[in-house]
């Protein structure tokens, strides 16, 4: 019984290529070139704020988070700033960044003052907010006002009178 030829003998364009690839290589020819991806020149921004821009009655035990358009470095408590109104220095407060999210939060350590403007301010440059290509993010400020203070909790109800029970066989 004959054997199928096919499985053991190249085919023709088989041939052609490879022929093609050793005349090439003798040639010098080096593998096309390939366009590499375009350098990341888009400084990241913030796509969301809370409280928004401007908001009032803003709960004074509250927090300040942003989203930025993409990862970023460098947040930190120098970069993500909050300063009420006539204040002399910035609020004490905890400064995290979730890289999953691209969220960045401002935690103040104490409550704010009630019925204030504050003053959020995120900034950018070499060694502060920028995305992971170096490019910095333009410095952004937003304001948003407290509202009235956290009402105190309500003082306990006064001592109802408890009806003095006879004893059993008093009269």
């Amino acid at each position: 019984m004959p054997q199928d030829q096919s499985s053991r003998t190249p085919s023709r364009l088989a041939v052609g290529v490879t022929s093609v690839a050793a005349a090439l290589l003798m040639a010098g020819a080096q593998a096309p070139a390939y366009a590499a991806p375009p350098a990341d020149k888009t400084a990241p921004s913030l796509t969301i704020t809370a409280p928004a821009s401007d908001a009032a009655g803003v709960p004074v035990t509250g927090t300040v988070m942003v989203m930025f358009t993409e990862p970023v470095q460098g947040v930190d408590d120098k970069s993500f700033t909050l300063r009420g109104a006539g204040a002399a220095a910035d609020v004490a407060a905890a400064v995290s960044y979730d890289d999953s999210t691209w969220i960045a939060t401002l935690d103040p350590k104490a409550d704010l003052s009630a019925d204030t403007r504050y003053t959020v301010t995120l900034t950018g440059g070499a060694s502060a907010i920028r995305d992971v290509a170096g490019n910095p993010l333009l410095n952004v400020s937003f304001t948003f006002t407290t509202g009235a203070s956290v009402p105190a909790a309500p003082s306990p109800a006064p001592a109802l009178p408890v009806p003095a029970i006879p004893a059993p066989g008093a009269r």
